[in-house]
């Protein structure tokens, strides 16, 4: 059950990657004021890590997340990959602007909300080590990680 709930969680991160944003050329003729976040809050973590979403920039997301959620990005990636096989990567790369960001900041810990074609996605984040880094949850699918559940588990 943890692989399909995975699976399709990995499946709609790509497809929200592929999908968001506009065209490039709209991109630049349009002049949006984006905000400008430090990059070391919350929010510019958020931003950081979606853009390189956007651009298939999986390294600079891997900088991004706690070292237990790398795999959720090379999962990630990997689909990417069979995705974009054979095809032009550079015309599937997006400008995007991240809308409607709001993080609520709770001690070492942090809820940040975005806007997506799909609704409204979220995205929890931890202070580790002074900086802050996206917790994806694991590709553990042997222990019980609190980040991918919810409430009780039933036994195999």
């Amino acid at each position: 059950m943890k692989k399909t709930v995975l699976f399709l969680m990995a499946a709609m991160i790509s497809v929200a990657m592929i999908s968001c944003g506009g065209k490039k050329e709209e991109a630049k003729d349009e002049k949006k004021s984006e905000v400008k976040y430090d990059a070391n809050s919350p929010e510019g973590v958020v931003v950081a890590y979606l853009k390189a979403g956007a651009n298939y920039d999986f390294e600079k997301q891997k900088e991004l997340v706690l070292e237990k959620s790398i795999p959720v990005v090379e999962l990630g990636e990997d689909m990417a990959k069979t995705f974009l096989d054979g095809k032009d990567v550079e015309s599937y790369k997006k400008d995007i602007e991240v809308e409607g960001l709001k993080c609520t900041v709770t001690g070492d810990k942090a809820i940040c909300t975005h806007e997506t074609v799909f609704g409204t996605d979220t995205l929890n984040l931890v202070k580790e080590d002074g900086k802050w880094l996206i917790d994806l949850g694991s590709m553990d699918f042997f222990s019980m990680d609190s980040s991918m559940t919810t409430g009780t588990e039933s036994g195999m």
